[in-house]
């Protein structure tokens, strides 16, 4: 069980488990630090009631360099009441640890921190019974002896003992800087100016483990969680899936910022502010579970034929959540639940012997306005706003044919799983609420509400009596005020000239003359005794014996008035505060319809369908859309979208290879793949004609040039290291898509890296990839893989330049445009009219025939040295065609199917059928044969 700690270490707590271990390596303490969900959207959680961010650290397997230390991080968002992603990743088998440290940020909640706890209790002691089922069979043999698994709370992060960036940069060895450098998850740990969840989380690691003084180079991986679609900022940006950092440099990108990321488009029929959380907390973790995902879909097409029932729970039950935040209000109740008890007997007392405490500074929401302010909104909320929306989602549910859209079919005549159980979830919240909104009608005066926020009087009797008090004496203030008025009417004449005037500061009442003339006849007059207080003006301010005395008894009552509203409110926010976890259950429920009902606003107004879904491997499944539409890109002003087909099968063509020209359209036709995906796994419509598709586990992008000179790092290497990370991290069920690779180096060396990838993708990954290139000699791979297919964006020329058709085909396109481009671009006509004479030179250039020029004799090379004369050109072209008509003689085939008596001597009669070849001299232009377009073997 948890004990409390009895001394100032920052422990807060331990828990002890037994844990039976299965093996005889020595387990690894983790930490998990929690601290608050943000988004890539910008949006943050304050109140930690939907997301918190959870941050794991643990050793890797022993590398293979024992003088290396390997961390692995899981960063993800979860749910903090279940902790479902938690779970799934502490139950993994190849998860064994024996210590697992967790801290929190201040802001995260000490429920979350509760649930926690419990959560990990339940998984540990889940483990331990699987294991003792297990205990007999252990005890027979010599083993390993038991092991407890303890999990340490620590209130405060433990001191680190030297800097982060200098412990990184002395312990990080070369390739794994670069990683962590490259990695647009881990580059904030090396080079932040601000402490972020990330890097504060592995000074934990270090502090907590006490390694951060360790010898051993480190390595830094990223893990991956099983239950949702992994994405990481590169594949977020490259489906546009948050708003740009800089909205304002995308010249002419998008017609507004609303419009220029799918969470900007779907978060626009949104109604609160808990659903916009939602939203980014599902785009940031898509599904990959069918079942979850199918529930979705069926409450979007449920509500996508119901258009009426849809706009009443939008316009009107969502619509009364806009201005509440349940969040917030859950925690503003809940400031309340840690109050000794002490404090209303020491108010009681306050009150009743006359003394002046400061209650107020006792009051957690300060002033008491705020505390019955927010006992409003609960009353709100439990009266009207919870009922008026199970009330149309009852409706929407229910079979009445006035809600039905005239398309409406069969497949949706029962109500999806999804709606009913927030229907029944909201009756529940209703009826747990009847007490909050009988609590609040008694404590809050719903008369005055919301133009002044006070205790009901009746309330209490003492609280009534001092009400009543002061009642009567705004009486007798007005009684005074006339009988000025007729005194000062019989000295000047004039009717209704004196005015009251109430100073809301210290509470004192005045007379006021407006006419400042009035003084010297004020003064005069003996009838009346009064005390002139300032002149200004607006006119002369005066008083009364009487009327100083009824401002005096006026101020006291006030402050015994406040008193007791500060002691009554405080009672009444604490019995208030035990609906926290109700508001909490509500806010969810509030949350999930809106982004639902959302989903299915879109959808009816944007001509998106329903996602076919499968999740296998089996040949013939993959993603097969038809008129596919980037969602984004189809928003902006003044453009007529042009839908293309998209086609990847396991076993038919999971391999597109995209060549054509630049502003063709490619990357908006591989960005629009990604954010379809994204989509359809968040359980939203597609914007496609129809659209069916295989769960994907992963989305992994390489797009775009950019270098990290702060950090060492060429725009080249960069591309290798996302490559890298790419190839390593994909599995079958990713979905890959590159945009352009290899252009940071030279022409063969970038082909060779583009080929290579791309065998390497289909012969040893198997993924659905769509790869765009410049390089024509790629489209090749079509001849020689199955699964590989070309594909081409269109373009067609003409007497006023180049025209984009933007329509993708399929065949390789073997030109650029590159020169028609960069005149569109107006660039100087002399410079285009220059390179298209290079181009033309450099159609038949021969690499080896251009070393053979330049070393035997410079001067014959013609301009730029990249050209050769026609004799030397037709020459080396005669030479290739014979070396290649000789190489195709060579029967390999059949002497690879002979039996050897070895592998060696099976490599020296291939070598002995070559040697033709090479006693010609004519092997060495094997890599310009190659490279020709012309000769390609």
């Amino acid at each position: 069980m948890m004990q409390e700690c009895k001394n100032c270490e920052p422990q807060l707590a331990s828990l002890h488990l037994h844990f039976v271990c299965t093996n005889f390596i020595i387990m690894t303490a983790v930490t998990l630090y929690v601290s608050r969900y943000k988004s890539l959207s910008g949006m943050t959680d304050p109140n930690c009631a939907h997301a918190v961010q959870l941050t794991l650290w643990r050793e890797c397997d022993s590398a293979v360099n024992s003088s290396t230390q390997s961390l692995r991080c899981y960063s993800f968002i979860d749910h903090p009441a279940a902790y479902t992603h938690l779970q799934a990743l502490l139950q993994q088998a190849d998860f064994d640890v024996s210590c697992i440290h967790v801290a929190a940020e201040k802001q995260v909640k000490q429920r979350a921190l509760g649930a926690l706890e419990q959560v990990l209790q339940q998984i540990l002691v889940t483990q331990s019974q699987d294991n003792d089922e297990n205990n007999d069979s252990m005890q027979a043999i010599d083993g390993p002896p038991a092991l407890d698994v303890t999990i340490r709370f620590h209130e405060t992060l433990p001191k680190s003992k030297c800097n982060l960036s200098q412990t990184l940069a002395h312990r990080l060895s070369r390739q794994a800087a670069l990683s962590v450098g490259a990695h647009s998850d881990l580059s904030s740990l090396l080079h932040s100016s601000e402490t972020t969840h990330l890097s504060t989380s592995l000074e934990f690691y270090f502090s907590a483990t006490q390694t951060e003084q360790s010898s051993l180079a480190l390595e830094i991986d990223v893990g991956k969680l099983p239950s949702f679609l992994s994405l990481d900022k590169t594949a977020c940006e490259a489906i546009h899936l948050w708003p740009p950092s800089h909205i304002a440099d995308q010249v002419g990108a998008f017609s507004s910022a609303s419009n220029a990321s799918l969470f900007g488009l779907l978060r626009q029929p949104l109604q609160t502010h808990v659903g916009k959380l939602r939203l980014a907390t599902w785009l940031q973790q898509p599904l990959v579970q069918l079942e979850q995902i199918l529930e979705r879909q069926e409450a979007v097409a449920w509500l996508l034929q119901r258009n009426i029932a849809r706009d009443a729970l939008k316009q009107e039950g969502l619509a009364g959540f806009a201005a509440i935040d349940l969040d917030g209000l859950a925690k503003q109740l809940e400031m309340y639940t840690s109050i000794d008890d002490e404090i209303d007997s020491d108010a009681a007392s306050s009150v009743h012997d006359g003394s002046v405490n400061d209650i107020g500074a006792s009051m957690p929401l300060g002033p008491t306005t705020k505390a019955l302010q927010a006992m409003y909104k609960l009353w709100l909320v439990a009266s009207q706003r919870v009922p008026l929306l199970r009330d149309r989602l009852q409706v929407a549910l229910s079979d009445d044919p006035s809600t039905l859209h005239h398309s409406h079919n069969d497949e949706t005549a029962v109500p999806p799983s999804l709606l009913v159980t927030l229907l029944h979830g909201l009756e529940q919240c209703e009826q747990d609420l009847v007490l909050a909104s009988q609590l609040a009608e008694d404590v809050v005066d719903l008369d005055a509400a919301p133009r002044e926020y006070r205790l009901r009087p009746g309330y209490k009797p003492e609280l009534e009596q001092v009400y009543d008090e002061l009642n009567e004496l705004e009486t007798q203030v007005q009684e005074c005020l006339e009988q000025m008025n007729e005194t000062w009417a019989n000295i000047s004449g004039k009717r209704n000239a004196v005015k009251l005037d109430r100073n809301s500061n210290d509470g004192e009442f005045q007379f006021r003359l407006a006419d400042a003339n009035d003084l010297k006849l004020l003064e005069a007059t003996t009838q009346i005794r009064v005390q002139v207080s300032r002149i200004l003006k607006n006119g002369v301010y005066f008083t009364t014996k009487e009327l100083r005395g009824l401002a005096s008894r006026k101020q006291d009552l006030k402050n015994e008035y406040d008193k007791y509203q500060r002691q009554l409110a405080m009672q009444a926010m604490q019995a208030a505060a035990s609906y926290v976890d109700v508001l909490s259950h509500a806010s969810q429920l509030v949350a999930t319809l809106d982004v639902i009902v959302g989903f299915s606003h879109i959808a009816a107004y944007s001509n998106y369908v329903r996602p076919e879904l499968t999740d296998n491997e089996d040949d013939g499944t993959g993603i097969v859309l038809k008129a596919a539409r980037h969602p984004c890109v189809e928003l902006q002003d003044g453009v007529d979208f042009i839908p293309n087909d998209i086609r990847l099968v396991y076993g038919e063509q999971s391999f597109l290879l995209i060549t054509g020209p630049n502003m063709g359209g490619k990357s908006v036709y591989i960005r629009s793949l990604g954010a379809i995906v994204a989509l359809a796994q968040v359980g939203a419509y597609v914007p496609c004609a129809s659209a069916k598709m295989n769960i994907c586990h992963d989305i992994l992008a390489r797009v775009g040039a950019g270098d990290l000179q702060e950090r060492g790092i060429s725009t080249f290497m960069a591309e290798m290291l996302e490559s890298s990370s790419i190839l390593r991290r994909a599995t079958k069920r990713s979905l890959i898509m590159i945009d352009e690779l290899g252009r940071g180096t030279s022409t063969f060396d970038g082909y060779g890296l583009a080929r290579a990838i791309s065998e390497y993708i289909v012969d040893t990954i198997g993924c659905m990839t769509v790869f765009t290139t410049h390089f024509h000699e790629l489209t090749a791979l079509e001849d020689c893989k199955h699964v590989v297919k070309n594909y081409h964006v269109t373009a067609k020329k003409g007497d006023h330049g180049l025209t984009f058709l933007y329509e993708v085909k399929p065949g390789p396109c073997l030109e650029s445009f590159g020169i028609q481009v960069a005149k569109m671009a107006n660039v100087p006509s002399v410079v285009i009219e220059d390179a298209k004479i290079k181009a033309k030179e450099l159609e038949n250039f021969q690499y080896t025939k251009k070393r053979q020029s330049s070393e035997s004799s410079p001067s014959s090379v013609v301009n730029s040295g990249y050209a050769v004369d026609d004799h030397d050109q037709a020459e080396s072209v005669a030479a290739d065609t014979a070396f290649v008509k000789r190489l195709r003689q060579i029967n390999l085939k059949d002497l690879l199917s002979r039996e050897y008596a070895s592998e060696d001597e099976k490599k020296a009669a291939v070598m002995s059928a070559l040697e033709a070849a090479l006693s010609h001299g004519l092997f060495a232009r094997c890599s310009t044969v190659v490279f020709n377009p012309l000769y390609n073997p």
